[in-house]
C-alpha cells in the first residue's frame, strides 16, 4: 500500500465520491474530517468487504475505484508468511496458520475485484436515466419535488401533508425556502386555505 504523502487527495475524494453512490446512505464512506491516510483506509476496507461478502454490488464498483485500489494495494501489502522453523510452539503455529489463512484470503478479495474489472470491459455500460425534476429544480422523488408539485397543484396544507406524507413543519421550511432562495410567490386563499405555487419561477 502507498504512503499516505503518495496519494492524490482529489483523486481519493472522486473515487470514494462514486463509490458512495452506489452504496446504501447508511453504510457510504463519510469524508468529514477525515484525514487522507484515514479515507484510504477506509476506502480499502470497504473494497475488500463488499468483494467479500456482497458480490452482487461488488458487480456495481465504479471502474475508476477499481483502477484506484489495483494501483494502490499491492501484493507487499499482504502479511508475510511466518518461515519460522524448528519450533514445536502450538501458539506460534497457530500464528503462522492464521497469517497464511489471511493471506490467501486477500488474494481471492483482490482476485473479484481484478475479475470485476474484466467483466466491464466485456459488457457495455448502461446509460444513467435523466433524473425527472420540477420546474422549480427538485427531483420529483424527493421530499422537495413532492411537495412543489402539491403547491403547483394548489391544495391546502392538510391535503399537502396527506399527498406527501410529510410534517406542516418541513413542508412550511420548504415554502420558505422556496420564496427566500428561488424567488417564488406562493399565493394563498383564506377562503379556502388554498396554496399555490407558480408553475415556473419568475424569469431572471
Amino acid at each position: 500500500m502507498k504512503e499516505a504523502g503518495q496519494l492524490n487527495s482529489k483523486e481519493l475524494r472522486a473515487v470514494i465520491k462514486d463509490l458512495n453512490e452506489i452504496l446504501p446512505k447508511d453504510s457510504r464512506i463519510n469524508m468529514f474530517g477525515m484525514s487522507k491516510v484515514e479515507m484510504f483506509q477506509a476506502f480499502v476496507s470497504k473494497i475488500e468487504l463488499i468483494a467479500k461478502d456482497e458480490p452482487e454490488l461488488a458487480e456495481k464498483f465504479p471502474e475508476n475505484a477499481i483502477n484506484f485500489y489495483n494501483a494502490n494495494v499491492s501484493e507487499a501489502d499482504e502479511e508475510p508468511e511466518d518461515k519460522t522453523e524448528g519450533t514445536d510452539d502450538e501458539s506460534e503455529d497457530s500464528k503462522e496458520k492464521e497469517k497464511k489463512a489471511k493471506a490467501e484470503e486477500k488474494k481471492k478479495e483482490k482476485k473479484k475485484v481484478k475479475d470485476k474489472k474484466e467483466k466491464e470491459k466485456k459488457e457495455p455500460k448502461e446509460k444513467k436515466e435523466a433524473v425527472e425534476r420540477t420546474a422549480w429544480g427538485h427531483q420529483v422523488t424527493k421530499q422537495a419535488g413532492m411537495i412543489d408539485l402539491a403547491l403547483m397543484e394548489g391544495n391546502t396544507m392538510e391535503d399537502i401533508m396527506e399527498k406527501t406524507g410529510l410534517r406542516k413543519g418541513r413542508i412550511g421550511s420548504h415554502m420558505n425556502h422556496l420564496v427566500k432562495k428561488k424567488g417564488a410567490t406562493i399565493a394563498f386563499s383564506e377562503e379556502d386555505g388554498v396554496y399555490k405555487l407558480p408553475e415556473a419561477p419568475p424569469a431572471e
